[in-house]
């Protein structure tokens, strides 16, 4: 199971980094800032999903609620968070895309 686990965590965070790397070029590339990759969208995509969650669980125990960090730290090595930040971002995406096409010249 815990292949499986780490399969789809794998799975959703390249396809955070294409979500990444597609608003990037329609967005900040406009700005002239250089394109970037969609490795470097899932590197730049690792930094932050690394840090936050080790946060959010420092501080459910520092206030006392054990429970609540295990069962935050259980369903964040499972499959629950990956597959709905996955369709999180397909919605980012289209409305990404949405607004790129709204905003481009006419």
């Amino acid at each position: 199971m815990k292949l499986i686990e780490w399969l789809v965590t794998v799975l959703s965070s390249m396809w955070s980094a294409f979500v990444l790397s597609n608003l990037w070029f329609w967005f900040v590339v406009p700005l002239g800032v250089p394109p970037i990759t969609w490795v470097h969208a899932w590197g730049l995509w690792l930094v932050p999903s690394m840090l936050l969650p080790g946060v959010g669980i420092a501080i459910m125990l520092i206030c006392g609620e054990d429970d609540v960090a295990e069962r935050y730290k259980s369903k964040l090595l499972g499959i629950v968070i990956p597959t709905g930040l996955a369709a999180a971002y397909a919605v980012y995406l289209l409305t990404g895309y949405l607004l790129w096409l709204w905003g481009m010249p006419h």
